[in-house]
């Protein structure tokens, strides 16, 4: 889904054009904006009863919640999502589009049909409506949302504590919209795709007149990179008992050193020497007098 625009139908009816220092053709770099359609929710119902257990017995992809009453179903093909209770409603969620909404109604009711035997019956779908749609969209440039919340205080909602972007509550049809500074659009409650053009086509001059430069990739934000961890690091040397044995660290023994010296101010008895010199064997040590050591 795309939406063109025009320069000639962007500032028709809109006044002179707003005084800015960004040229335009730096920020308008596209005359079409794609819309991306993210997720479709819509329910209908069934004229039946539906046995879920049965159902959920002769199925596969489902679970079935015996306490609150519900059977969980996942499609494939489109995927989705599919919520079905024992009076017969059933709710389809993740669709991309509102064709595929439609074909996965068709075939969830097939299925129902098939499993609980109710083929000589004829199947009709009741009540179908689409109940919220969600779509986002990226414009050229970026939007000035301080400035578009001063002007527009009614409409809008900005609270840059709680939130980052800023909501616009828009009427007729009715939809929400969420305004980033860096030019996404986030639309929540439209009911149709035609419903979510129309209100870019009414949101688009507007926000088009508090336009301005998108930031360039080198002055966003980095991501601050640490440095990269070892699957084993190394541990530092630390004092305390290991078996029998009692280890000191280095920075304690530089410690104990700084307090109480290394020991290189005591002078040793030169007689001490002389009776010590040649003795290499521990018989030999023995027979030195203890006090003389």
């Amino acid at each position: 889904m795309s939406v063109t625009y025009s320069n000639d139908r962007v500032f028709a009816g809109a006044g002179p054009e707003p005084s800015t220092s960004v040229k335009e053709e730096d920020i308008f770099l596209d005359g079409n904006i794609d819309v991306q359609i993210r997720n479709i929710v819509c329910n209908y119902s069934l004229p039946m009863h539906i046995d879920l257990r049965q159902l959920a017995s002769r199925s596969y992809n489902v679970f079935y919640d015996r306490g609150k009453g519900v059977l969980v179903m996942q499609k494939r093909s489109p995927q989705c999502y599919v919520k079905i209770f024992s009076s017969g409603k059933v709710n389809i969620i993740g669709c991309k589009s509102e064709v595929e909404c439609k074909k996965a109604a068709r075939q969830v009711a097939r299925h129902i049909q098939v499993i609980l035997e109710r083929t000589d019956r004829t199947m009709k779908i009741r009540n179908y409506r689409v109940c919220n749609l969600l779509a986002t969209c990226k414009l050229p440039f970026g939007i000035k949302i301080e400035e578009l919340h001063r002007q527009y205080p009614a409409q809008t909602e900005y609270e840059p504590e709680l939130m980052v972007g800023m909501i616009w509550k828009h009427e007729n049809p009715k939809a929400s919209l969420r305004i980033h500074t860096t030019g996404s659009i986030t639309i929540a409650g439209a009911s149709s795709e035609i419903h979510v053009q129309q209100v870019l086509e009414f949101i688009y001059p507007i926000v088009y007149e508090f336009r301005c430069a998108t930031r360039s990739l080198a002055n966003r934000a980095k991501k601050r990179k640490s440095e990269p961890q070892r699957r084993n690091p190394k541990r530092k040397a630390a004092s305390g008992a290991y078996g029998n044995v009692v280890y000191f660290s280095d920075e304690e023994l530089d410690e104990f050193d700084d307090y109480y010296g290394d020991g290189s101010d005591i002078e040793m008895d030169p007689e001490m020497d002389d009776e010590l010199e040649g003795l290499d064997d521990e018989d030999e040590l023995e027979d030195v007098p203890k006090s003389e050591i």
